[in-house]
């Protein structure tokens, strides 16, 4: 990918991004995996989601963000603050609470070194999706999701 240089660009490569019919949540870990394998730079638990441009140390993208960040642009087509939603969006009732409590907001991951916390937070994941197989590839999810912006910007986790 070349490199993004404004804002406006990195906004609407979050677009591009964005699931367009409904999708397997499955599908979309599998996605929020390539997107940090692609480049480690791109993941930052410390960070729900942001623009960091090239020349200041981050990705070619010029976007860094948690797991839970990720998986709010292929769902939302932005990082979403809302991480408890986001993950009982990807694995509903049954499952939601141990994605974000397991995986989500797991600060083990910042004890790592810069380095080494991608692979490890990568193996959680990856760990997690195996445990859930059936639930995350029969569980299908919408574009959009259900999230809206105003759950967004009033900070509505659930």
């Amino acid at each position: 990918m070349s490199e993004l240089y404004d804002e406006n660009q990195v906004h609407e490569w979050w677009n591009s991004l964005q699931i367009k019919e409904p999708t397997p949540a499955w599908d979309i870990l599998d996605r929020v995996i390539n997107m940090i394998e692609d480049d480690e730079k791109r993941f930052d638990m410390g960070s729900w989601g942001g623009i960091i441009m090239p020349a200041q140390g981050g990705p070619a993208c010029g976007t860094v963000c948690c797991l839970a960040g990720w998986a709010g642009v292929m769902v939302v087509g932005m990082p979403v603050t809302a991480g408890r939603k986001m993950a009982y969006v990807l694995a509903g009732e049954e499952k939601g609470e141990n994605l974000y409590s397991r995986i989500f907001i797991n600060v083990e991951f910042t004890n790592y070194r810069r380095d080494r916390a991608a692979a490890h937070a990568i193996g959680a994941l990856r760990y997690f999706m195996m445990d859930n197989r059936d639930l995350l590839q029969s569980r299908i999810v919408e574009p959009g999701g259900g999230i809206y912006s105003t759950d967004l910007a009033l900070g509505r986790d659930r």
